[in-house]
């Protein structure tokens, strides 16, 4: 019997639920029995498939190579829950080409092993890269929900000298001012707006009046300054370059603080961000992009001939000092690219083949969000049953207090909006990455023509999100495609595939 190893990972508590342990392994587990395959062991990991170092990951890998028999079968679910990133592509490519391990994908009824056509890696690539786009979406949802924060008025990092990061009640992080350090703060403020004192003289002031940092150090130069400058002190947070009204108290009011600008700017300390640089005219597609064979970037310049004529070359920066390289015409690398881009072309029913398979594996990912959401839901309508017995055994038994009563449903209706917004951020996602995945198709089936037909700021884009490394080697250009994108060459292997053998 071919040995195998069973994989299975949850990263959340709400996949946990949704996707748990226990159900990947009851699918895994009668898929070995099904396929006369010798489980040696099972991995049950509950961890980021995108942070760290993946230390199981790594030891589940490198049990399967040390297997005498060979290949060994590693069984998951689906594709994400072994992996969102292409780090895991590079370790597990070469040992599935030579014969060492194969990839049992249960959902996507997909088998990659040594025998795998350049499609079947060309379609886990694709799988890969959506499953990334997926936890990017949800990050950008998190990410969004701290600007949601941030227009409320919440600061979410660590509070400056004078307030405290505390938790409430209900164990909820909040700021609010140091009372012991607020009236130093706000008599070091009316100090310096006298306009007497330089920050270096300020400093055995803050001394003197005993105000520390949160580790019980002196106050130095640069953070006395950093205060001076900080609005969080007159009820203003900036974030980002932005300006946001916080809800945790003001120390000084603005008038002071408008004061102590007016004496920085005199002092020659206080810069305000002025920008009189011109915008440059952008005329190249490849500027910041390549590198010279010295290691510095190629600068376009513009030629014009006696004729009239306008040429773009591309030279050295001599950054490094003197370089040999002589300019080359942008007209040679753009003949290159286009090339490249030519090859990208597919037939009609290849690409339909792509985007069937595609699309296969993102109602797979719908599906899972449909297990979470399901789950967070039954908890949300759960909450309202409990809320309800807490509101019986309050008016019937009188078995708690009025103020346990209040906390215990703030507590619960706080649940109920974290639910909420996590089933927001999985609906989110997943309409998210369908826009990724069409406009994936749309890019790689017409990036020749999408590429000639746009102005130099479009065409930059498109050479940096389909290649990196960009340089010169003897005068020609060479470059790397990005993943999947690279296996786009060999698509004529599609139309030759084998079925797939599960």
């Amino acid at each position: 019997m071919k040995k195998a190893v069973i994989f299975t990972r949850v990263s959340s508590k709400e996949q946990e639920e949704g996707a748990s342990i226990e159900a990947q392994l009851d699918t895994l587990r009668k898929y070995a029995t099904k396929k006369a395959l010798n489980v040696v062991k099972e991995y049950e990991i509950t961890e980021s498939s995108t942070k760290g170092e993946r230390k199981e990951f790594n030891e589940m890998l490198d049990f399967a190579l040390s297997q005498k028999e060979k290949p060994i079968a590693i069984l998951v679910n689906t594709v994400d829950r072994l992996q969102r990133s292409f780090k895991e592509t590079v370790l597990l490519k070469e040992p599935i080409q030579k014969g060492d391990i194969e990839l049992h994908f249960i959902r996507e009824n997909k088998i990659i092993d040594k025998e795998s056509t350049a499609n079947d890696f060309m379609i886990w690539n694709f799988q890969t890269m959506i499953s990334e786009s997926y936890v990017a979406q949800l990050s950008e949802n998190v990410k969004r929900s701290g600007k949601y924060l941030r227009e409320q008025g919440v600061w979410l990092s660590k509070a400056p000298i004078g307030y405290l990061n505390k938790r409430d009640d209900n164990n909820k992080a909040i700021v609010v001012i140091d009372e012991n350090k607020a009236f130093i703060i706000r008599k070091l403020f009316e100090e310096y707006s006298k306009g007497l004192y330089s920050l270096e003289e300020l400093k055995p002031i803050t001394k003197e009046l005993g105000l520390k940092t949160s580790n019980n150090k002196d106050i130095s130069k640069s953070q006395l300054h950093t205060m001076i400058k900080n609005p969080f002190y007159y009820g203003v947070m900036k974030v980002k370059g932005e300006l946001y009204s916080h809800i945790h108290g003001a120390i000084i009011s603005k008038a002071l603080f408008d004061k102590c600008q007016q004496v920085l700017d005199k002092q020659g300390t206080y810069k305000g961000k002025i920008d009189n640089k011109k915008v440059k005219e952008e005329f190249s597609p490849f500027k910041g992009l390549v590198r010279c064979s010295c290691g510095c970037l190629l600068t376009p310049i513009k030629k014009v001939k006696p004729s009239g004529k306008t040429y773009i070359y591309l030279t050295c920066s001599h950054a490094k000092g003197n370089c040999i390289q002589k300019p080359i015409r942008e007209e040679v690398f753009l003949e290159q690219i286009n090339d490249l881009f030519k090859s990208f072309q597919m037939p009609q029913d290849v690409l339909d083949g792509i985007i069937e398979s595609l699309n296969q594996f993102q109602n797979k990912q719908e599906e899972f969000s449909k297990q979470a959401i399901n789950t967070l839901s039954k908890e949300y309508h759960s909450i309202d049953g409990k809320i309800s017995k807490l509101l019986d055994a309050f008016s019937e038994t009188n078995s708690i207090t009025t103020d346990m009563l209040d906390k215990r449903i703030l507590a619960l209706n706080t649940r109920k909006n974290e639910i909420e917004d996590r089933i927001q951020d999985y609906t989110s996602a997943d309409d998210e990455s369908k826009k990724t995945l069409e406009g994936l198709v749309l890019l790689m089936s017409k990036a020749y023509s999408l590429f000639n037909s746009s102005e130099v700021p479009k065409k930059r884009a498109i050479i940096n999100y389909l290649l990196w490394n960009l340089h010169l080697e003897h005068g020609s250009l060479c470059f790397s495609i990005k993943k999947p994108f690279n296996e786009l060459k060999d698509y004529e292997s599609f139309s030759n595939g084998r079925e797939d053998r599960i």
